[in-house]
């Protein structure tokens, strides 16, 4: 669970599946949970993990919060930059600050899952 939650907020739109499967396949976790919980950015909840993992890798690299203005959007767009070997500060915000946020929303989920499981089996008769 936790695995599949960290791939899902880390910005990796297009390969998330992939890597789970690859991940889940070498460390031999099932493979339908670790992808079901990568589920997690879906694009009700991509915003709030977008404009969380921003403000938390700000944070981390800057020790404020910078809120992006107009100018942000358009210094993002501009993928010649980033193929020179140059990324904008807001991807470079967006990348580490997903690691700390999935990281946290992994340890939740996994925390969840291992509490019901504890409940269920508490709750479940032995024949």
């Amino acid at each position: 669970m936790f695995l599949g939650i960290f791939l899902g907020v880390v910005p990796l739109y297009g390969i998330q599946t992939g890597i789970c499967l690859v991940v889940a396949h070498v460390l031999r976790l099932n493979k339908l949970t670790v992808i079901a919980a990568a589920q997690v950015s879906m694009p009700m909840f991509a915003p709030f993990l977008i404009g969380g993992s921003i403000a938390i890798g700000e944070l981390l690299r800057f020790g404020t919060v910078r809120w992006p203005s107009a100018g942000d959007g358009a210094e993002a767009l501009r993928w010649t930059e980033m193929f020179s070997g140059g990324a904008p500060d807001v991807v470079i915000s967006c990348f580490l600050g997903s690691l700390v946020l999935g990281a946290i929303l992994g340890g939740l989920g996994a925390a969840a899952a291992w509490a019901f499981a504890v409940r269920r089996s508490a709750t479940t008769p032995t024949t």
